[in-house]
């Protein structure tokens, strides 16, 4: 699969994650449902692309940061690389860029013989549904076996985008977690984890799973940058929930 990750040099923190895709989106135009993920198309019933998002948006040590997969690769490469400005403007404020980083990759993506562990940062594993059957589960197994249910299902999702032949192939589990923390999206509440996970897929670090990927929720990393984002978390909120 081909990965391309665009490293601006701009100063970016999480919650202005909205408002850099929006200012995207403005450059990239309305026509480029890969960077908005709406169905602009006549007649559609359902607004939204439902889809594994091939352009997400994100955070890299503090600068603003585009990852796109497959499609979403070329059209960061063919799309926004030509028409990128020196001033981006973000929920109402200009602010320059400095220039970019473009790291572009064919990487490996198969099914293994043996699961592989990797971290998931942030990750928004449940919908408004799950999240109700979450904070009703009696016991902690009865939680954990949601999380791996989530997990597997969102890898099977990004295989088969990938298109994975035998992405139904896809089993995951949630070995630990480290950190939960309430989160409000589009005005839910919700719980983003940071976990350890395996699966007979490994999905390659830097990409984001699960729900809002495309925000940057559901960080994939190695074991340690994980370790390191653990003990960041840890100092800005000691207290798990």
């Amino acid at each position: 699969m081909r990965l391309l990750t665009l490293t601006l040099d701009m100063p970016l923190h999480a919650a202005d994650i909205p408002g850099f895709r929006s200012a995207m989106v403005a450059i990239a135009g309305p026509e480029n449902a890969l960077f908005h993920g709406h169905n602009n198309e006549p007649g559609a019933v359902d607004p939204y692309v439902r889809d594994y998002p091939l352009v997400q948006y994100a955070v890299r040590r503090g600068r603003a940061a585009l990852i796109g997969l497959e499609d979403g690769a070329q059209a960061l490469r063919t799309v926004i690389l030509p028409r990128l400005p020196s001033q981006l403007d973000i929920a109402g404020i200009s602010r320059p860029v400095g220039g970019f980083r473009v790291r572009d990759e064919e990487l490996p993506l198969a099914i293994l013989e043996e699961p592989a562990a990797f971290g998931l940062a942030g990750w928004m594993a449940l919908n408004a549904d799950n999240f109700h059957q979450w904070k009703t589960a009696a016991g902690s197994p009865s939680r954990l076996e949601m999380l791996h249910r989530a997990l597997t299902g969102q890898l099977r999702a990004f295989a088969e985008r990938m298109q994975l032949p035998d992405y139904k192939a896809v089993v995951a589990r949630v070995l630990r977690v480290d950190n939960q923390k309430r989160a409000r999206w589009h005005g839910v509440d919700l719980v983003r984890f940071h976990v350890w996970a395996q699966a007979n897929l490994l999905p390659p670090e830097g990409i984001h799973i699960g729900r809002a990927a495309a925000f940057g929720f559901g960080e994939v990393c190695h074991a340690g940058y994980y370790e390191h984002l653990l003990q960041a978390t840890r100092r800005d909120h000691p207290e798990v929930l």
